[in-house]
């Protein structure tokens, strides 16, 4: 069985609350983006690894590491709207074009950067010994799923009554998606098909190695979780109104 790695990083940011050229933002000495093609690298799932960007440095950058730029991802599949799939399939079709596919796929995000090669390694084995379609990590979620509420535009919460007259404990364990590993078989990221109704399984990762980094704050996470050197270190800053205190990747919250 072949398996193909495609890293898609767009150059840039996409919502208000994101922060520009996070991709190559320093996270304990190297760009964000070093630390997935470490993990994909360090694994040995892969034939071939592939980086799918819209930006010369990134690009620049990430060949300096050994990695393959084979084309430029177009503008139209680089927007702020565009969605992750967009850049995945106009990836394979270009490999198509040069007569190649593979078996299976892992689509990566840069900014998932405690994926571990052994997360990597778990997700192969769990695909290919199930003969499934695709693995996809999801992580705990912090409280049940029955206490987050959607807010009307005049705030009422009328709606939240009974929920929290129950303890969490009586909650079965609820999950959410973390887009840290995904895999799935060739034709399903080509032919965009839903996995969640085909033969997919779920990956749980804990929740200190499942930070997506959308913000300036989920980049302070991970680089408390990860130290200057790759270790676990201290730091703390202002959140909520109070103080946000991460010491050896434990996080506290003081008003």
């Amino acid at each position: 069985m072949t398996f193909l790695s495609v890293i898609i990083a767009r150059g840039g940011a996409n919502g208000k609350q994101e922060f520009e050229n996070k991709n190559l933002q320093l996270l304990a000495g190297k760009p964000l983006i070093w630390h997935r093609i470490s993990a994909e690298q360090q694994s040995g799932v892969f034939n071939r690894i592939i980086v799918s960007t819209d930006s010369v440095t990134i690009a620049k950058t990430v060949r300096e590491y050994g990695i393959e730029v084979p084309f430029m991802r177009p503008k139209e599949f680089a927007t702020k709207t565009s969605h992750s799939s967009d850049a995945v399939t106009h990836a394979l079709k270009w490999i198509e074009g040069q007569s190649k596919r593979y078996d299976y796929v892992s689509v990566v995000q840069p900014t998932s950067p405690l994926v571990t090669p052994k997360d990597v390694r778990a997700c192969r084995d769990m695909i290919l010994d199930g003969d499934l379609d695709a693995v996809i990590s999801v992580t705990p979620t912090e409280v049940p799923r029955e206490w987050a509420f959607h807010l009307p535009d005049d705030k009422s919460m009328t709606n939240w009554s009974g929920a929290y007259a129950t303890n969490r404990q009586m909650f079965p364990q609820s999950y959410k998606l973390t887009g840290a590993v995904r895999i799935a078989k060739w034709d399903v990221w080509l032919n965009r098909k839903s996995y969640y109704e085909m033969n997919t399984k779920a990956y749980v990762m804990p929740r200190e190695r499942s930070i997506d980094i959308d913000t300036y704050l989920d980049f302070k996470l991970a680089q408390a979780l990860l130290g200057d050197n790759g270790c676990p270190s201290t730091f703390s800053a202002d959140y909520g109104g109070g103080k946000l205190y991460i010491e050896h990747g434990l996080i506290r919250r003081s008003f």
